[in-house]
């Protein structure tokens, strides 16, 4: 399962450790220091121009920017749930 993230760019869902809203991550003294280093050591990336409104946390330790709201992903991951979950039609 993919989860697409803005622009042209999708995830492998099993990639993402979890994602926030990058407001409330940026106001954590820690997780704005953390942010800080990342960006320095080209750990975090932005596939588009638009405003960012998530991060998403990869297993490889990596940040992801995106301008898709936390709320959006967490719907589009619960949908591809759903969709997964129907019977196949050879199973039908």
């Amino acid at each position: 399962m993919f989860l697409h993230i803005g622009g042209n760019e999708v995830i492998s869902a099993k990639d993402i450790v979890g994602f926030f809203a990058i407001k409330q991550f940026l106001k954590s003294k820690d997780n704005l220091i953390l942010y800080k280093q990342m960006t320095a050591n080209n750990k975090v990336s932005k596939y588009t121009d638009k405003k960012s409104r998530s991060i998403l946390l990869l297993k490889n330790g990596e940040y992801v920017e995106s301008c898709i709201s936390v709320s959006t992903l967490a719907k589009r991951l619960d949908e591809e749930k759903i969709i997964n979950s129907l019977p196949k039609w050879s199973e039908i």
